[in-house]
C-alpha cells in the first residue's frame, strides 16, 4: 500500500533542512512517497505572486496527503509548521511529530499539540508509529 507523507519543520538552517532530507530517505525506504516543501515548490522567490503559489501549493500537499510528520526540535515558535499541523488535523490528517529537542513538550503549554499528534521522540520510535499504522 503505497502512502504520501506530508514532511515539515523548520527549514531556516541548512541542518534542519538536513534532518528533514534524512527523515524523508527513510520514509522512502518505506516506500512513503514524502512532500518536502523546500525541495518540491521549485520557486525561491519571495514576491508575492511566488508566496502564494508557495502557500496554495502546500495547502493542497497536505489535502493530498495520507499522514503528516513535523520536526518540532527545541523551538515550537516555529508558525509555518504549526500552522500545517492546525491545516493537517482539521483535514483529519494522523499526524506525528519528532521531538528530540531539549524542551519539555509534556507541559501543559503543549497540550494541543500533545493532544492532537503522536509524539515520538527520536526516529526509531517515529518508523515504529508510522509502520503501526500503515498496518492498520
Amino acid at each position: 500500500m503505497h502512502k504520501n507523507v506530508y514532511l515539515s519543520g523548520s527549514i531556516l538552517t541548512s541542518g534542519e533542512r538536513r534532518k528533514l532530507e534524512r527523515l524523508n530517505t527513510i520514509m522512502e525506504a518505506h516506500f512513503l512517497t514524502t512532500h518536502l516543501p523546500h525541495r518540491d515548490i521549485e520557486t525561491q522567490s519571495v514576491d508575492s505572486k511566488s508566496r502564494d503559489e508557495m502557500f496554495k501549493f502546500a495547502v493542497k500537499a497536505i489535502e493530498e496527503c495520507d499522514m503528516f510528520v513535523a520536526v518540532i526540535n527545541n523551538d515550537l515558535n516555529l508558525s509555518n509548521t504549526c500552522w500545517e499541523i492546525g491545516y493537517a488535523y482539521a483535514h483529519k490528517k494522523p499526524i506525528f511529530c519528532l521531538h528530540e529537542g531539549e524542551f519539555n513538550i509534556n507541559q501543559w503549554g503543549q497540550l494541543m499539540l500533545m493532544n492532537s499528534s503522536v509524539v515520538c521522540h527520536n526516529v526509531e520510535e517515529l518508523t515504529e508509529q508510522l509502520n503501526l499504522t500503515l498496518q492498520k
